[in-house]
């Protein structure tokens, strides 16, 4: 791996609407799919909703009793020292949720998991030769990697006594990985004036798909007191199936199947402070374990960080209209948040600042939310030095009294 990762050091790089992540396992992981969330220092347990609702924490799903359509799209800018701006658009989160009964919700809902779309293109090198037929050939490579894994989840939301309460929520994985390697190999010829020119001989392109199928599980638990709440959370992957087809421009390989192990891959923990003026507090803890992947179907042989440590740091203040108007409720919030990765013993970070911003209306508490997030990375390819990214998530809620039981006068 280490050669693989040394001669990525000599590419030119094209990377469409992706960061430095995409580079390791099955792409970039997608963590941040709440607006109201990211507002407050990129949390998950957490939100600046006025009715404490996190699309990402099922334990809060039970506070609100309205029918909710749920859906989120991000805009993304990154850049680094040896590359120009990118930019990507994603639909991050889509969930329809209903009440069941008196505080018991129901949430079904899809979004991404990992995301990875580039292009990388290998310079020509004079020290990259082959020997065929007694003649010295040179060669480079094209990669393109395209694919994801994307989550269908089922969420449970109870109240189970006055101040504690709980979320299940079951994850159904599925999606594909497309890459293609192709290997250009060129005779060099010396022309009249000296200069070195490259004639194609042939070209060897070989293709890789792999298909994931997964389930994952989240169990939460949460205490909300007056003005102190408090969370922990758990998630356990079980065993992921990865399906591989291989070809290139003569041969077909035989199907491969790998399994990974099941494994508790998030460990978290969150405070909650919220003041009698209507100013929130909140912090966050997680402790995330990679799902350990074969070489042969990630990225580059290279798997993302064996472990990943995030501290969330957020503040909110709350506006009330207390007069009939457009809107009735606005929210601006604003945090940070850091972010460890050990690989191998080595650890490398990324850092940022959050802002948000919810506007609601109408009796149903209908609602815009924007959650923007600035940061920088460090990671191990040169090209990516200098690494920063702007993060812009829309998100819109619509809420209804569908299954809500009302008294006949």
């Amino acid at each position: 791996m280490k050669k693989i990762l040394t001669g990525i050091l000599l590419l030119t790089i094209c990377f469409p609407q992706t960061s430095s992540l995409s580079l390791y396992g099955l792409g970039e992981l997608q963590q941040s799919v709440d607006p109201a969330s990211i507002g407050v220092g990129d949390c998950s347990y957490f939100s600046s909703r006025i009715d404490g609702v996190s699309l990402t924490s099922p334990s809060s799903h039970w506070r609100s009793s309205l029918t909710r359509l749920n859906i989120a799209t991000s805009f993304n800018w990154n850049t680094a020292d040896s590359i120009s701006p990118q930019f990507g658009q994603l639909v991050n989160y889509l969930s329809f949720a209903v009440s069941t009964g008196k505080s018991k919700v129901i949430s079904v809902g899809f979004k991404p998991y990992t995301r990875n779309n580039y292009s990388i293109i290998e310079n020509m090198n004079q020290d990259l030769t082959i020997f065929y037929n007694g003649e010295t050939l040179n060669y480079n490579t094209h990669y393109t990697v395209d694919g994801g894994v994307s989550d269908l989840f089922l969420s449970y939301s109870t109240l189970i006594s006055e101040k504690f309460s709980v979320g299940l929520q079951w994850n159904v994985g599925f999606g594909t990985q497309s890459r293609i390697n192709s290997i250009f190999v060129y005779k060099p010829i010396i022309d009249y004036y000296g200069e070195v020119e490259y004639q194609l001989q042939y070209t060897d392109i070989i293709e890789i798909d792999d298909r994931f199928r997964s389930n994952t599980y989240i169990i939460e638990g949460r205490y909300s007191g007056t003005p102190h709440e408090f969370v922990i959370g758990f998630e356990y992957s079980a065993p992921m199936t990865i399906i591989s087809n291989r070809t290139n421009n003569i041969t077909i390989a035989p199907e491969t199947k790998n399994t990974t192990k099941g494994q508790i891959s998030n460990i978290g923990v969150g405070y909650a402070f919220k003041s009698s003026s209507n100013i929130g507090v909140v912090c966050e803890y997680h402790q995330r374990e990679a799902v350990k992947l074969p070489e042969e179907v990630t990225n580059f042989n290279n798997q993302f960080a064996e472990l990943q440590r995030d501290v969330h740091f957020g503040l909110s203040k709350q506006f009330h209209n207390k007069n009939l108007g457009i809107w009735k409720n606005i929210v601006v919030s604003g945090g940070t948040f850091a972010k460890q990765f050990a690989m191998e013993k080595i650890n490398y970070y990324d850092i940022g600042l959050t802002a948000g911003l919810i506007l609601e209306w109408g009796k149903s508490k209908n609602s815009v939310s924007l959650g923007l997030k600035v940061g920088s990375r460090t990671n191990e390819f040169i090209e990516f030095t200098g690494e920063k990214y702007i993060n812009l998530t829309v998100g819109f809620t619509a809420g209804e009294t569908w299954f809500i039981k009302r008294k006949r006068k």
